[in-house]
């Protein structure tokens, strides 16, 4: 194999390692993503509508960071305000607590069936939402919307 050849399969490796380790960095986690000193980040304000701050490190920015107040843009300041809102929708329809001995519906994505389901067990699942019976569990999907609570609440992308 003559030199230029063997060059063409070398930027050819490289341009796909590059594009690789783009792929990498836009999936990373927005946990991740800590801005730093003068970093412009969107956080959700008190009146529920996004805003741009600059990076400081000040104890703004920190209590912001501290409780995941923080977002690389507007975008993803605003799907987050949009699933506080659908998560609101269902607590009203839910109860306070898993409740030992009682029915405790929760609704579930099924990924095999692209299908949202409750389930009615007798086990809490971290961060679920519970409800009192199927029947206000129904109610709270179709007042929330399938749609909206599979976007939102389960984060599934279609």
């Amino acid at each position: 194999m003559d030199i230029e050849k063997k060059i063409e399969l070398i930027e050819k490796e490289i341009a796909e390692l590059k594009e690789e380790l783009s792929k990498q960095d836009s999936e990373k986690s927005l946990a991740t993503w800590i801005p730093k000193k003068d970093d412009n980040y969107w956080y959700i304000r008190g009146n529920g509508k996004a805003n741009s701050a600059t990076y400081d490190n000040d104890s703004f920015d920190k209590n912001l960071y501290v409780i995941g107040n923080y977002f690389q843009t507007k975008e993803d300041a605003e799907f987050e305000i949009e699933r506080l809102k659908v998560i609101a929708e269902l607590k009203r329809f839910g109860k306070d607590k898993f409740k030992k001995g009682t029915e405790n519906c929760f609704l579930f994505y099924d990924t095999n069936n692209n299908k949202l389901c409750i389930h009615l067990g007798s086990y809490a699942i971290t961060a679920s939402i519970f409800f009192n019976s199927k029947e206000i569990a129904e109610q709270a999907i179709k007042t929330v919307g399938v749609d909206r609570i599979k976007k939102y609440y389960f984060r599934v992308e279609e």
